[in-house]
C-alpha cells in the first residue's frame, strides 16, 4: 500500500461503510471501482475483520449494531434480567407457605378502647378451643423475668369464620396495667400468631 495513504483509517472507515478498501495505483488512468462485502467471503476473495478503529472504540460492520445501539440493547437485556428475577422472587413467595398471622385495627389505646382482631393462617389447635390469650405488660414482664405471679393472662373470645380464619374483639380494661403488651393466637402446628398492643393513659 502507498505510503501516502493512512492505511488503519482506509480499512475503518470502509468496513463501516460495507466496502472493501480500494487504493487507488498511480498512474492509473482507469476508473477504479469499490466492491461491496460479500456474504459469503471466498478463498480468492476473503474478509478480514478488523473489528477496532482508529479511536480505540469498536468498529462495526455493516448490518451489525452502532456503538449507541449496542448499549441500548444491552441496558434491556440487564432490564429484561431484573424483571425476570423480580418476577420469580415474588411468585416463589407467593407460592411458598405462610405463617399465621393476627391484625389489629389499632395498635394502642386507653381503658374502653375496641380493637378488632383477626388471625389468618391460623388452623385449630389440635385437641383444645381457640384461645387469644392477652399479656398485658406487667404479666409479660413477670413471665420474662421469672418472677411470681407467672402465667397470667386473660381470655378473649373468639369466633371461627373459616379453618384458618379467626375474628375477636379486643377491649381495653381498667386492670389492664399500661405498656406494651401481647395478644397471643394458639395456632395448630405453625405456631402462634402475636401482636403487640400498647396500653395508654
Amino acid at each position: 500500500m502507498d505510503k501516502g495513504y493512512d492505511a488503519e483509517r482506509v480499512h475503518s472507515e470502509c468496513e463501516a461503510r460495507g466496502v472493501h478498501p480500494i487504493v487507488p495505483v498511480k498512474g492509473a488512468t482507469t476508473v477504479q471501482l469499490a466492491l461491496t462485502i460479500k456474504r459469503n467471503p471466498t478463498r480468492s476473495n476473503p474478509h478480514i475483520s478488523r473489528p477496532r478503529s482508529v479511536t480505540g472504540r469498536p468498529a462495526y460492520s455493516s448490518g451489525s449494531k452502532t456503538d449507541g445501539g449496542y448499549f441500548e440493547e444491552m441496558k434491556r437485556v440487564v432490564v429484561a434480567a431484573a424483571i425476570l428475577s423480580t418476577v420469580t422472587v415474588v411468585s416463589a413467595s407467593a407460592s411458598g407457605p405462610r405463617g399465621p398471622l393476627l391484625a389489629l385495627s389499632r395498635i394502642s389505646g386507653g381503658v374502653g378502647t375496641h380493637v378488632a382482631v383477626v388471625g389468618r393462617n391460623c388452623p385449630k389447635p389440635y385437641a383444645q378451643r381457640d384461645t387469644l390469650a392477652w399479656h398485658d405488660h406487667y404479666d409479660e414482664l413477670h413471665d420474662i423475668e421469672h418472677r411470681p405471679p407467672m402465667g397470667l393472662w386473660r381470655r378473649i373470645p373468639v369466633r371461627r369464620t373459616s379453618p384458618t380464619t379467626v375474628r375477636a374483639l379486643f377491649v381495653v380494661l381498667r386492670s389492664d396495667h399500661h405498656g406494651s403488651g401481647l395478644l397471643d393466637l394458639f395456632c395448630g402446628g405453625q405456631g402462634n400468631a402475636i401482636a403487640r398492643f400498647t396500653v395508654t393513659r
